[in-house]
Order: C-alpha cells, then sequence, then structure tokens
C-alpha cells in the first residue's frame, strides 16, 4: 500500500507548486480561441496556453489564470470594461535532443459588453501566428483587433 500512496502523493504535490492556476470563466463565454498546432516533426511535442491578466487603472497586471489550448476549439468568458491581458504561449520540446523553448504573444483587449471575440491560434513549423477578431452585437461590422504591447495601456495612463 506504501508503494502506491507515494507516487501519488508526489504528482499531487508537483501539480500544487507548478504555479499555474486554471483560469475560471466570468460571464458569458465570449471569448472563442480555435488553436492548430504541428511542429512538422514526430519528434517534436508543441503545447501551447494562454494566461490572462486583468489590468487596473494604473497598468498593473494581475495573474487571473492559465488556459491550457490543448484543443481545437475552446470558449471562455472574460470580463467587460476592464482591459485584460493575454499572454500566448508556445512550448516547443524536441525528445531526441532532449531540448525545449518557448515563445509568447501578448496583447491587451478590453472587451466589450454584448461582442464575441475570436481567437486563432496556431504553431507550425516553428512559426506562429495569432489573430483576433470582434463580433460586435446585432451583424455591425467584424472588426481586427490590433496587437497592443501592455506599454501602450502605460503611455495612456501618464497623459
Amino acid at each position: 500500500m506504501y508503494c502506491y500512496i507515494t507516487p501519488v502523493l508526489l504528482v499531487v504535490l508537483a501539480a500544487g507548486c507548478s504555479g499555474l492556476k486554471p483560469y475560471r470563466t466570468h460571464g458569458q463565454n465570449n471569448l472563442v480561441i480555435l488553436t492548430s498546432t504541428d511542429s512538422g516533426s514526430v519528434f517534436t511535442g508543441i503545447k501551447s496556453a494562454v494566461d490572462i491578466h486583468h489590468i487596473d487603472s494604473d497598468c498593473n497586471t494581475e495573474y487571473q489564470g492559465t488556459i491550457k489550448l490543448d484543443r481545437s476549439r475552446l470558449e471562455t468568458g472574460i470580463h467587460t470594461n476592464t482591459p485584460v491581458q493575454l499572454i500566448f504561449v508556445f512550448e516547443s520540446n524536441t525528445w531526441l535532443a532532449g531540448t525545449s523553448s518557448s515563445i509568447s504573444y501578448n496583447t491587451l483587449l478590453d472587451a466589450r459588453p454584448g461582442y464575441r471575440y475570436e481567437a486563432k491560434v496556431s504553431y507550425r513549423d516553428d512559426f506562429y501566428d495569432v489573430s483576433l477578431t470582434a463580433y460586435p452585437p446585432h451583424r455591425a461590422p467584424v472588426e481586427k483587433i490590433q496587437r497592443t504591447p501592455l506599454s501602450a495601456c502605460m503611455t495612456a495612463a501618464k497623459q
């Protein structure tokens, strides 16, 4: 019995120490994330996730949680009328060489009530792409969302 408890305990402790907490949906699902990954090699694995941070009026960030992008389509709810920082993280691991690397893409999003948002996230053969689209209510024209760094918030806060 002791041999079975110890491995389970180690797994639980390791999961608790990872520092990542799952993001909890807020309100209605207003963000759809479409994910497509392909390393181009059977020896390389790709993991992707998005970290979500709230931004306060002084441009301070507060980590809200992480969504593992382990399915081709995920839906979640993000707060409206308050900016969030979305940090998309791509990690590649090559098993034979024992190497790993990561790259991230971050942007601010100020979600508005009634809008739906779509993030298309892809990683193919060492190239990644993230595009965000806003779908306004009442069939208004679709809006492509430009990448906005956190420094843009800091510049606006100084004015």
